[in-house]
Order: structure tokens, then sequence, then C-alpha cells
């Protein structure tokens, strides 16, 4: 939790003002639709709970605009599609999250004592195989974009691409022109998480 606290991933949403002033613009232009896009990676709270439907400025003061992108966000995707990025992933809820998320105090309690005793079945359940064999593409899926015509109502465009970059530099093992190359090769998380 120390680590999300003062990660990026914690102000991904609609708490990060350049963010929420690019979808405050893009919905008085195109409404809510288009921006979904958007949430599908920066604000899974708000998009999954139906509250997208609304425009974001009737949602600034909202716990739920002001979530981020919580662990679970990124540990309950069971598939990547490729290194394309943009949102290319698939979700499902995990089913220890009912424990975690109870309304019941108890339920919570005896669920972190389990954890601690057994720490196995929360390890498998939220850091799958391929999260840590495929990492950067598993990262890809958020951190490669382009906006198609169906979002800016234009044409093709590259919004940014931290998977490329990564797989040309030195640091990936992959690249062949870098000037550095580290003893082993590393992917995003070895430095960012």
């Amino acid at each position: 939790y120390g680590m999300w606290q003062s990660s990026m991933h914690r102000w991904s949403s609609l708490n990060n003002q350049f963010y929420r002033r690019t979808v405050e613009h893009m919905q008085e232009i195109t409404g809510t639709q288009s921006s979904k896009w958007c949430a599908g990676c920066h604000d899974h709270v708000l998009l999954f709970s139906g509250k997208w439907e609304q425009p974001v400025r009737e949602q600034l003061d909202t716990p739920e605009a002001h979530a981020g992108l919580g662990c679970v966000s990124c540990h309950s995707i069971v598939h990547v599609a490729g290194s394309l990025g943009n949102g290319g992933f698939t979700l499902e809820y995990p089913r220890l999250h009912e424990i975690a998320a109870s309304r019941n105090p108890y339920i919570r309690a005896l669920g972190r004592l389990l954890t601690h005793l057994d720490p196995e079945p929360h390890r498998r359940t939220y850091m799958k195989r391929f999260m840590r064999e495929d990492a950067a593409e598993f990262c890809s899926a958020c951190h490669k974009v382009h906006f198609d015509q169906p979002v800016n109502h234009y044409r093709w465009l590259r919004g940014f691409n931290d998977y490329d970059n990564w797989q040309a530099s030195g640091v990936s093992g992959q690249g062949a022109r870098s000037f550095y190359y580290p003893e082993k090769p590393q992917t995003c998380a070895d430095c960012h998480m």
C-alpha cells in the first residue's frame, strides 16, 4: 500500500489536474462516450461502477473520482492482448477480493489473518505468471497509446509509447543500437514498481 500511495498510479484519475482537464474538454466536445476510452486505463472505479455515464465535472468531489488505479486494477487483469496497448486487457473480479472488500469487519480480519498464515492463495490470485514473465508486455496494455478516429474524430495519432522505447533500449536486452547494457535485462516493474 505504501508503494502505491506514492506512485503515479495513485494519481491516474481525476485527482490529476492535467488528465482531469483533458477529459473535461473532451466531454465538452464529444460527450462521455469517447472519453470512456481514456477511463479504460485511468479510471476503473468510475468506469466499472457506471458513473462515467455522467460528465466528470459533476463528480469531482466524490471519492471515486480520486481513487486512482488501486492494486486490484492491474492485479485483476487475466489476459493482455499482445503489446499493441490501448487498454488491450481482460479483467476478472478476483475471487479473494470479496473477502477483502466485505462490509463485515470480522470477514475482512479473517481474510487478513488467513493471508498472513498462508500467503500463497493471495499470491496466486493477484500475481499471475504472465505478470512476471511478460511484465513489459503487461504494462504495455496501458503504457502504449494511440488515438484512433472514433476517439479524436480526425485520424490515427500516436499518444505515447513507453513500451517500444523500453524494447529498443539496452535495458530490455533487445535493443541493438543502445550505448548502455545492464548486466541483466530489466522490465518496467524492475525500476518502476
